[in-house]
């Protein structure tokens, strides 16, 4: 009876085209968003170095994201790259209210994760990509996306 179950949602899934959210979507985008891992800076234009010390690594945002993110808020986008590629992605969550919102749309998007590092955290581990929801530290609330080399 199972089987004939886990048969029958995957014909659904192939018959309309779905399929199970995973953390293997994360690693096939190897970034976030239109973000790719590894890209230069020179194809993102428009950012902004908030960095305050020349070294490798660089901070920058980009003034035309858009704040928001699964009916949730943000406060910024913070990406890092490191000699002149993106390795990181970091975005702010606008208070604890914002969270549940970014939290549930990153779930629906690459599954339930684990358990994170942190307390109320949430981990999702690729082969190449990394991303953990904190939705209530003394930080803040934020979302961490990076490469896991």
């Amino acid at each position: 009876m199972k089987k004939q179950l886990l048969i029958s949602l995957l014909l659904v899934f192939a018959a309309f085209g779905l399929k199970a959210q995973s953390v293997a979507d994360l690693d096939a985008k190897n970034g976030f968003g239109n973000d790719v891992f590894g890209k230069s800076i020179s194809a993102y234009p428009g950012m902004v170095c908030i960095s305050k010390q020349k070294s490798e690594y660089q901070l920058y945002t980009r003034p035309t994201d858009d704040l928001s993110y699964g009916g949730g808020k943000l406060k910024g986008i913070v990406y890092g790259f490191y000699n002149g590629q993106l390795r990181e992605v970091i975005l702010t969550i606008d208070g604890a209210n914002n969270a549940a919102p970014v939290l549930k749309a990153l779930t629906a998007a690459y599954g339930p994760g684990t358990p994170g590092h942190k307390p109320n955290s949430t981990l999702w581990q690729g082969q190449k990509v990394k991303m953990e929801c904190v939705t209530d530290s003394p930080f803040g609330s934020f979302v961490f996306v990076g490469q896991t080399k």
